[in-house]
């Protein structure tokens, strides 16, 4: 992920890749940027996301010439429906939960995972997935539909919805350890699942 200063810093060009997710040295201003193609990114494809938010920060940093992105967003007029013009889903839910993170003033560099599940409609994997892959040895998991198919196939017991609170935090010990086995972090893991597209090893046998 780069952000890049145009002249005079009025402008700024947003970038992230969600095939290279994975800083732990990210500035304030990248961390936003972090979170918030987190928060776009629940229930849609990683790639659209990151290109519907980076479109609408390039757009409204013209606008605003603001640099951080919490502070573009302060002056967007209509955020829900900004949102769904530059193509994000659920635009309701997300500028609630994106107008609520940012009023919370959290540090993100090191807030709490109870800190993050505070904010209204922020999940568990969402907050999860931005802890581990923005900050050193995260004991935790991002369960998406790529890991949860990834369990799944190596014979554990999926629910059908997403999971509750109680099998969130069972599968996610079971992820931890399967990582352990492959001597993995739980970032790496989750990049290498995310980035295959497909179940990775076959061959492991069903930790418990």
């Amino acid at each position: 992920m780069t952000l890049i200063d145009l002249p005079l810093k009025l402008e700024m060009n947003y970038k992230i890749n969600p095939d290279e997710i994975t800083n732990f040295d990210l500035t304030e201003n990248e961390l936003q940027l972090n979170i918030l193609f987190w928060i776009c990114a629940a229930g849609k494809n990683g790639h659209t996301a990151a290109k519907c938010i980076c479109n609408f920060l390039n757009n409204f940093s013209k606008i605003t010439k603001e640099e951080y992105p919490f502070e573009i967003i302060k002056k967007v007029e209509d955020l829900p429906n900004q949102l769904k013009l530059f193509g994000i889903g659920c635009y309701n839910n997300k500028s609630r939960t994106i107008k609520e993170l940012i009023d919370k003033k959290l540090c993100l560099s090191n807030c709490s995972i109870d800190e993050l599940e505070s904010v209204w409609g922020m999940g568990s994997k969402t907050a999860r997935c931005f802890l581990i892959h923005t900050r050193k040895n995260q004991r935790l998991a991002g369960l998406d539909r790529h890991v949860l198919r990834f369990l799944q196939e190596l014979g554990h017991k999926i629910p059908k919805n997403s999971p509750n609170k109680k099998q969130y935090r069972e599968l996610e010990k079971i992820f931890i350890k399967i990582a352990d086995s492959l001597n993995k972090t739980p970032s790496e893991l989750d990049l290498e699942i995310w980035k295959s597209k497909r179940i990775l090893p076959k061959t492991l046998e069903k930790t418990s």
